[in-house]
Order: structure tokens, then sequence, then C-alpha cells
């Protein structure tokens, strides 16, 4: 089967558009994008030499992105950095990118302008995605490369997930058989390139979409342009007549906080809006809908998904279309590894099914019947295995992904996650339901709350300092609220909850709580804490 640079070259038309947020007045078409494409790839295989790795932090820009479509035409390996994560000092991050240049052995990094003034010393030259662009070089014929896409790192350190082209296209194909292809096929999305969700789920197959479309185009948006103005999102779709966006349960939530200067704006062209890496809410779902109702949005459009960077993105989506479905299940027994059905109610837990398997792809469930057991996956976008050589799958090619879930009408529910699990009492506790308790009180923000394991036998809430300037004993009232809130839902209050300073909360470049990262800062004897407070 043909891999995604087929694809993309087959939709390199002068009829579809790329624009970016902010960026110049006017679009590029993705044909320009494509015949650009061929210098930058020129120059990356001059500098870096032929089939060599370069590695990019990759931002969002057509120079950018043209840089990255190049270095595959040109046969390169090129690996997609982690951005730096919320919260690590700059000298800690610069010693992660120079350990992860060695690994990979790369000849080369790529960077945005602004950063490469910014930048620290590294082991390597750096240059900028428009000094590719110079065409400098021999002209080379087209040779498939492959890419590096780094895990997000939210349960461990982020580990190189190797991706052939073959693949990165067959999970593109089952994204637009499966989700995401209406007539025409306008994309509009804030998510970070330097994230699988962005970069394959709506840069990629939002481009590779559009050769069988009417006229479309993709419309990018910086990612801290969204942060500082969630509704440039939203605003963006209604003026671009966007038919497909996608964002995390995060991402919702923060839309629906500046809906303020919205009223007139009109989704109604909204066909499909994917959520998915990381839990997906049934409140944040329906609140989401409620909310832009009177935007003529449809709630149909809403798609939960699964995915994972070993899969290329996608494993599992809700087509558009179709109410999306949840389940409530025994929460005791949920805790205990069982999957016992209940009615809504005190002492049940909801979850939200995430579609069938797309086209191409096989998910199990191992361990007993009626049982929650590991995600088990596999199929033709799977990728060959971490940089460095290892892989975890066996003959039979079945991935470990270390989700806990149920397929249950041939629809997959996660649970949680196994390396998150707090085992507390002889009870499972899911870090996430223990945060959504937190984020009840009143004060607590849902992005910035986690549940970390607490000594050998606990947990504690770790909360980062609310906005408005608050007395100590303000604190500690909000902290004694906490603990009681989350005691009443979960059954289990925590041993401790920990304030610490604002903008110090760890998260992944797509929003995820870096949980390991915060037990082991609380857990240091010389911890800056704002506040912690014990509970016998």
């Amino acid at each position: 089967m043909p891999g995604i640079l087929d694809l993309l070259a087959d939709a390199a038309t002068e009829r579809a558009t790329l624009r970016t947020i902010p960026g110049p007045a006017e679009p590029v078409t993705l044909a320009q994008v494509w015949r650009r494409s061929a210098d930058a790839g020129r120059y990356l295989a001059h500098r870096a030499g032929r089939g060599s790795a370069v590695a990019m932090m990759l931002t969002t820009s057509a120079d950018c992105v043209t840089a990255l479509i190049g270095g595959w035409r040109a046969g390169l390996c090129i690996a997609s950095l982690p951005t730096p994560a919320r919260a690590v000092p700059m000298p800690e991050y610069a010693q992660q990118i120079g350990a992860v240049l060695r690994l990979m052995e790369a000849k080369l990094l790529v960077v945005d302008d602004e950063v490469a003034s910014a930048i620290p010393e590294l082991p390597v030259p750096v240059v900028t995605f428009s000094q590719t662009l110079s065409g400098w070089g021999a002209k080379t014929a087209d040779e498939a490369g492959s890419f590096v896409q780094f895990t997000s790192g939210s349960t461990s350190t982020p580990k190189g997930v190797r991706l052939s082209m073959e693949a990165i296209g067959e999970n593109v194909r089952a994204l637009l058989d499966g989700v995401a292809s209406p007539d025409p096929l306008v994309s509009c999305s804030w998510l970070p390139l330097s994230h699988d969700m962005g970069l394959v789920g709506m840069f990629l197959a939002a481009w590779a979409g559009q050769r069988h479309v009417s006229p479309g185009g993709l419309v990018l948006i910086r990612p801290e342009r969204f942060l500082r103005r969630p509704s440039t999102w939203l605003s963006a779709c209604a003026q671009f007549g966007a038919t497909v966006t996608a964002a995390p349960n995060f991402g919702l939530e923060l839309a629906l906080r500046d809906l303020a200067g919205c009223a007139s704006l009109d989704l109604s062209a909204l066909r499909v809006c994917i959520v998915g890496a990381e839990p997906v809410r049934a409140e944040t779902l329906r609140r989401f809908a409620k909310e832009l109702a009177p935007l003529r949005f449809d709630s149909d459009a809403l798609c939960p998904a699964y995915g994972m960077a070993e899969a290329s993105l996608a494993v599992s989506a809700k087509p558009p279309g179709k109410p999306w479905n949840s389940c409530h299940v025994d929460t005791s027994a949920l805790e205990m590894g069982r999957w016992q059905e209940s009615g809504p109610g005190e002492g049940t837990t909801e979850l939200v099914g995430l579609g069938a398997p797309l086209p191409g792809i096989e998910v199990a469930v191992g361990g007993e019947p009626a049982a929650v057991g590991e995600v088990l996956v596999r199929g033709s976008s799977m990728f060959d295995g971490y940089l460095g050589g290892a892989d975890p799958r066996g003959a039979d090619r079945w991935f470990p992904t270390r989700d806990l879930g149920m397929l249950r009408d041939g629809e997959l529910y996660v649970t949680g996650r196994a390396d998150e699990v707090l085992l507390v009492a002889g009870r499972n506790l899911y870090p996430h339901d223990v945060e959504e308790a937190a984020a009840r009180v009143g004060g607590v923000r849902r992005h910035c709350t986690a549940a970390v394991a607490y000594g050998p036998s606990d947990y504690a809430i770790v909360l980062e300092r609310p906005g408005k300037l608050v007395a100590e004993e303000e604190l500690k009232r909000l902290c004694r609220a906490v603990r009681l809130e989350v005691a009443k839902r979960i059954g289990i209050g925590p041993a401790a909850v920990i304030v610490i300073a604002r903008g110090s909360f760890p998260r992944t470049p797509s929003g995820k709580p870096q949980r390991r990262r915060l037990a082991a800062q609380v857990a240091l004897p010389d911890a800056a804490l704002e506040l912690a407070m014990h509970f016998g």
C-alpha cells in the first residue's frame, strides 16, 4: 500500500490551502508547500548526509511542515523532539534533548527562527526551518524516509517510537475511512504538531483527505495562542467554515471558560470534533454540546477516540452522525478489577465509549471475561519498535498498551492506566476519578490537579495555587474542602493535600499531568511547597 508521501502528493492541489494563525494574510496552497518541500529536502540531505537522522522541534508554521515533508522525501529519518514540558527548566530540557540527539545519532537540529537564538549549546549544528528552503544542495530523487515520534511522557520518560511512511499512511487512511472525511474537508486545529494528534490527525490526514472532496483546506492555530485565548479556536472554526476539528478533554473545558463574545458564531458546518489524547469525560461532552447548541453546533459531531503514538495515532473512534455512548459501572467493583454495569447514581462511574477499532486495527482486552484487563492493539499502522531497539511485542504482534479497559458491544471503554493505579487500603483508585472529585471544589482547576502515590500505601492530591492571591488560612480551608469532597465521593481521603506554586505544575506538551514527576517533586525533603496539609 502507498505510504503517507504518496497520499500527500496525490492531494497536493492548488485548490486546497494551508493557513496559520498567526501568520501571513494570504494562505499558501498545498501544491506550493509540496513544491517547496523538494528544496528543503535537498538542503537537509546536503547538510546531514543521505540516509541520516535529523531532529526537528515542530512548530505551527508553513516553513516547518515544508521542511518536515522535505526531509521525508529526501529519505531522512526525521525525529520530532518533545517540546519543553511545562515547568521544566531550560537547562534540564537541554540535557534531555542532548541525550536524545546522541541516542539517535542526529546530524542536525532544525528549529523555528524564534527558538534558534534562545536554544542552549547542543551537540549538533542548529539551523532554522526558513534556512532549509534555500534549496542548497544537489537534486535527488524522492525516496521514503522514516519518522520518530516521542510518547507524551505522562507516566514515564518519553520514548522514541519508530514509524514507517507506510504505517503512517495506513493510519491516515483508517482515519479518513472511519471518521474524518466530510465534503468539503476544512480542518481547524490548535494542537501542537509535536503531538501525534496534531501532526497525524489534524495535519497529515486533513491534507491527504483533500484528494476526493470539494476545495477545502487546513487552518493551524499556534497552541500558545489558543491557551492565551481559547475562543480563538471556535472563532476560527466559524470564520473558515471548519468541518473537522479535534481537542483533548481539557481543551473543551478551556473553550467553555472563554465563550464571552462567541454568541454570534455559527458552528453548523462542523461535522467532526474528535476528542481524545486523555480521559474523555461524559460531563464535559454534555456541557460542551449544551453551551454550543445556540451556535448551531451538532452534538453528534463529538467523536470520542482512543489512540497512541505506537499506532501512528488512532486506534478507535466513534463515527460522526450519531450520539456517543456511555456506560455506568459499579465503582467498588471497578476498583477490584471487575466490570459490573449499573444504573446512574451514587457509587457508580460513568465511562465514555471510545468507538470501535478503525479499519486495519485490532483491539483485544487481556484477562478473564467480565474483568477489566489490559488493552492490546495490533494492526497495519503499528510502529517498528522504540528508538534504541526495544519492542515489547511477542510473536503474535499484540502491543501491551498498559491501559486498562473493556470491550462492550464492539466498542472500547478505557478505565485508566496500569502504571498510575493507586493501591490504597486494598482498593485500586484511578487518579483521574480522584482528580475529578477534587475539581468539584470551587477554586480548584481540573487541569492543575493530580492524584499521586504518597508513601508506601497512601496517596496525596497536588494542586497548583489558585490564580487569585489567597491567604494561608484560605488555602487551608481549600485543602480541607478538597479532602472532604474526595473522601465523600471516592470513599478514601488523601493522606495529604499539597499546594505548589502557580506555574510550577508539570504537564506534558499535550497537557497531561506528569504524575510521576509530581510525586517525586513533592517527596523531596527540601521541596518548595506553598502548603502541605497532612491528615491522620
